[in-house]
């Protein structure tokens, strides 16, 4: 009965958050990019040519959202693209904890059971309600991990799809690098250098050539533009202390709570036999650049999602220390241990819709079609790919060249933007901040409201006012 309602409460979970998947305007920008893949763009733009687009990462996350190309709409694309991103959670979740082994230790169907339930309460909302490059990073990182610890001095097929995993981890994010230092590491340290040498080759060749295909499919000077130059130009936050501030729950959970159970359960870590070892290697090593990246301008706590590689043995060795020490209560407080995360994340939730959220898409279809050729959607550019079949500016690519400092011809600026632009269309919570798109749109536009649109009017030459 108990493990029934944790399991409803657990769905409910999932469900708002896939509910309100469409109505972010981050997924629809970041999702963008798959279908320039196909549909006569690029996701990553050269210095004057080519829609700029959100996208800094590398094109693995691209290609797992493929499936939503198919959609007919907007909204479709972003219903599949929601799914692709739970499942992105959900499966190396189930994959792992099913398979992991705690050395000394009996785990039974259901310890494994209620530490699935107890990982994917704890998972972070951004990761379920949010399209980022870390959720292909961390799955892949995760199963490649997963095969490691399957690896043996007579048993080493597992490293050749390990290393498959984990370069599509860093072509995932380039902060990922960090997984592959973690596992040479434990590989040199429980089945010898030798080993942890085979393994680095395999890494080598798989990363070399995945960057070969993506380097003839998208050209160098585009990926290094958007992979390495845009990113490492952009500055760091002007207050580190206000950042450190906002950010200090998760750097409380992420970091200096791992960090103080690493070092206090050191000696059951730091051996060569213990299962957390690997784990902890990977978190340690990842770590840097993720500390790195939230104190930059646009990082985010999510840079800080290392700790999910600790997560799931975390959550196994809960639910199997529990019931060595009440057997017959286990059940009972592995629910209410559940239960009272589960809910703390509902409460901290932005919204809990029981529907999708489709509405302010319907009425952006809706103005996009009255006005052809008129609407700039800076945060929608699926509206526009779907409605007019053509890619314009996204307003958070604006923001980013600029904060990199890299500025393009007014030419290029205006080559990407309607060609009778003369509405631009925002989700009303962004009418007071200070945009790029703003630059180049008269001074004396008009703002209207529209359901849940803010928009700037203003005449063209020739043309009256839109009403």
């Amino acid at each position: 009965m108990l493990f029934t309602a944790v399991i409803a409460v657990l769905g409910l979970r999932f469900w708002t958050s896939y509910c309100f998947f469409p109505f972010v305007e981050w997924n629809n920008v970041r999702l963008a990019p798959t279908f320039m893949l196909f549909f006569g763009s690029t996701p990553y733009p050269g210095l004057n040519c080519g829609p700029l687009t959100t996208w800094i990462y590398g094109p693995v996350p691209l290609l797992i959202n493929l499936p939503a190309i198919l959609a007919s709409d907007t909204i479709g694309a972003l219903l599949v693209a929601g799914t692709i991103n739970l499942l992105l959670a959900i499966i190396p979740t189930i994959l792992v904890i099913a398979t992991i082994v705690i050395p000394e230790t009996k785990t039974s169907r259901l310890d494994r059971a209620w530490a699935i339930l107890l990982c994917l309460a704890v998972w972070p909302s951004t990761s379920l309600q949010y399209i980022q490059s870390d959720n292909a990073a961390i799955a892949f990182g995760l199963v490649s991990n997963l095969l490691i610890l399957r690896t043996s001095r007579s048993h080493q097929s597992p490293l050749v799809f390990a290393g498959v995993c984990a370069a599509l981890a860093v072509w995932s994010k380039q902060t990922s690098l960090g997984i592959i230092p973690a596992q040479l590491l434990w590989l040199a340290l429980t089945t010898g250098r030798a080993t942890a040498f085979r393994y680095a080759g395999v890494c080598i060749f798989c990363g070399l050539t995945l960057g070969a295909v993506f380097v003839a499919w998208f050209g160098f000077d585009a990926l290094w533009l958007n992979m390495v130059r845009i990113p490492g130009r952009l500055p760091f936050a002007e207050d580190l202390l206000a950042r450190t501030h906002d950010f200090q729950l998760h750097i409380l959970g992420y970091v200096l709570l791992p960090a103080t159970g690493l070092i206090v359960a050191r000696r059951a870590v730091w051996r060569r036999d213990s299962p957390w070892l690997l784990p902890a290697l990977a978190w340690v090593c990842l770590l840097p650049t993720a500390l790195i990246s939230i104190y930059r301008i646009g990082g985010a706590t999510n840079s800080l999602n290392g700790f999910l590689y600790l997560l799931p043995l975390g959550a196994l060795a809960v639910a199997v220390k529990l019931r060595h020490l009440t057997p017959r209560a286990s059940t009972a407080w592995m629910a209410a241990l559940t239960l009272a995360i589960l809910t703390q994340q509902l409460a901290h939730s932005p919204l809990l819709p029981l529907r999708p959220m489709t509405k302010p898409l319907i009425e952006a279809e809706a103005l996009s079609r009255a006005f052809p050729g008129q609407v700039y959607f800076p945060w929608h550019p699926l509206v526009t790919y779907f409605c007019e079949h053509r890619f314009d500016h996204a307003e958070d690519g604006l923001t980013t060249h600029g904060e990199a400092e890299i500025e393009l011809s007014p030419e290029t600026i205006r080559r990407y933007l309607p060609p009778h632009w003369s509405i631009t269309a925002i989700p009303g919570w962004r009418e007071r901040e200070q945009a790029r798109y703003k630059k180049y749109q008269p001074p004396t536009a008009e703002l209207r409201i529209t359901g849940k649109w803010s928009l700037y009017t203003w005449p063209q030459t020739g043309r009256p006012m839109p009403q």
